[in-house]
């Protein structure tokens, strides 16, 4: 069995964007697409809630800016 990781510290996240199909908007899931500052673009498909997940990731990512960078860990 094959496993694939990829680290993408907070700072380097330029954006996040959410779709969802008619199925995903009545059932709540949808697909999370993570663009980082070098292109990087990460797809996480049948994400249950995923505008609460953006939400949750924004806030960290805003937490970390405002704490210079230190205090809280990266999402792991």
């Amino acid at each position: 069995m094959q496993r694939r990781t990829l680290e993408l510290p907070l700072p380097q996240i330029e954006s996040i964007g959410v779709t969802q199909g008619l199925g995903g908007r009545i059932f709540n899931y949808g697909t999370l697409v993570v663009v980082g500052t070098g292109g990087t673009r990460e797809i996480f498909p049948a994400i249950r809630a995923p505008f609460n997940f953006r939400t949750h990731i924004m806030l960290e990512i805003q937490a970390h800016t405002q704490a210079g960078g230190e205090g809280k860990p990266p999402l792991s």
